[in-house]
């Protein structure tokens, strides 16, 4: 492996770590959030840069915790502050066209039903946002989305789901 003239000397506090920091992957974390109406519609956001309706969230910057990530996102795309709840899934995403791999973490974000109403979209991102019964969804998201959804619809109360590009994983 190469070094540059600044770095760490072997030996030097910190060197080992500072390398292994330097050279090991990263991976990319997408923090999104499902909050539904209290009538059995859920929230999906209508994007402008994608072909696909979403859930709200977003990628998280580095060195930012998921839950401090999402709430950021729900800020800038919906204006709102909205109260993060547990964590309800965990999805790795393989690559997909020039993306590499990610792990997406999904989060309770409750019973919002004037979330709508309240919100202030920011127009770069969202064209529009919608409640949507589970059996529409698969006509508007993304095959993996349809999946997390289908998912996220049986789990049971208090479960974290581990998934695979959408795939429940036991």
């Amino acid at each position: 492996m190469g070094r540059l003239r600044d770095d760490p000397q072997p030996g030097e506090p910190g060197a080992f770590l500072g390398m292994l920091n330097a050279t090991l992957p990263r991976k990319r974390v997408i923090v999104q959030g499902v909050a539904d109406d209290g009538a059995g519609r859920f929230l999906l956001c209508e994007l402008t840069y994608k072909a696909h309706w979403d859930l709200p969230g977003g990628v998280a910057e580095p060195a930012e915790s998921p839950v401090t990530s999402l709430e950021r996102e729900l800020r800038e795309e919906l204006g709102l502050d909205l109260p993060v709840g547990e964590l309800v899934a965990v999805d790795w995403l393989p690559p997909y066209r020039q993306w590499e791999d990610a792990v997406l973490l999904v989060f309770d974000l409750g019973s919002v039903p004037d979330l709508v109403e309240r919100a202030v979209l920011q127009p770069s991102e969202l064209r529009a946002v919608h409640w949507t019964r589970p059996e529409q969804a698969a006509d508007h998201v993304a095959p993996y989305v349809a999946r997390l959804l289908d998912a996220l619809a049986d789990r049971p109360p208090g479960h974290c789901l581990f998934l695979e590009d959408g795939l429940l994983r036991s």
